[in-house]
This record gives C-alpha cells, sequence and structure tokens, in this order.
C-alpha cells in the first residue's frame, strides 16, 4: 500500500515549516519553530497517521514560537484528503492563532483567583443567591459558620 508523503513539511535543521506546498504561511503568524528533531518527527509522525487510518485527528493546542521568536498559541487540525475516488492523497491541515483567547482566559483565571482570594479574606459573610433565593456561592467564613 502505498501511503502519500504529508501536506506539510518540517525542517527541524532550520525550523521552518512548508505549508501547503511551498506557499507562504499565514503573515500573522509566520513560520512556527521546531525547537528540534523530536518535535519535527512527532508532527510528520501525526500527518502519516491521520492519512494511514484515514481519521482526522482531534484539535489540540499548542504554545509554539515563530521564527521571529514570538511565542504563539495555536489550535491545530488535520483531516485526511481524498481524491474523488475516496483515495487518501494528503491531509489538510489548519492552524488557528488563538493566542489572544488565552490571553484573555489566564486574565479571567487570574481575576477571578483574586475575587476569592479577597471573599475569603475579609472578616464578613458573603453569599450569593438566585432569583428563587436558591444559594450559589459563598466564602469560607460563611461555609464555616453556617
Amino acid at each position: 500500500m502505498h501511503h502519500p508523503e504529508p501536506a506539510c513539511h518540517h525542517d527541524p535543521r532550520n525550523g521552518n515549516t512548508e505549508h501547503d506546498g511551498g506557499k507562504p504561511p499565514l503573515p500573522e503568524l509566520g513560520h512556527i519553530h521546531l525547537s528540534s528533531k523530536e518535535r519535527a518527527a512527532m508532527y510528520q509522525a501525526d500527518d502519516i497517521a491521520v492519512m494511514q487510518s484515514g481519521v482526522a485527528s482531534p484539535a489540540y493546542v499548542e504554545r509554539v514560537k515563530t521564527a521571529s521568536g514570538l511565542d504563539k498559541w495555536v489550535r491545530t487540525n488535520k483531516i485526511p484528503l481524498k481524491d474523488s475516488d475516496g483515495n487518501i492523497v494528503g491531509i489538510l491541515g489548519s492552524y488557528e492563532d488563538i493566542t489572544e483567547r488565552k490571553r484573555a482566559e489566564e486574565a479571567l483565571s487570574e481575576s477571578s483567583t483574586m475575587l476569592k482570594l479577597v471573599l475569603d479574606t475579609i472578616p464578613s459573610w458573603v453569599f450569593w443567591k438566585d432569583r428563587n433565593s436558591m444559594y450559589l456561592g459563598c466564602n469560607r467564613l460563611f461555609a464555616d459558620n453556617a
């Protein structure tokens, strides 16, 4: 059985990734820098697994470094690419720069942690309820004395 070559080629020597048959990558993301041969091999193994199994790989999120040295978060999807006869001829891979979303999630998490810290350290009982007077939450002092 013939297995087609991966649609993307990762060159661990210079960290570049060739996309779409050599077309330049999206300008806002740039070339992804691969820090090691192992990482390049991991990407290639995933490409081959998708082509051999005919099953899309689950979307995965990872931090990458661009060739210009910027850290980015990307979500990658890979699906088998088939010809008109249904034969797998490669993969269709896409990645989305989700750096801003990850930053927003991190800021929200930090804000939530700070709010919990404040609520749990003030010397007052604090609780909150829904419109039907059902308790939704409380601070530690209220929980310890309720």
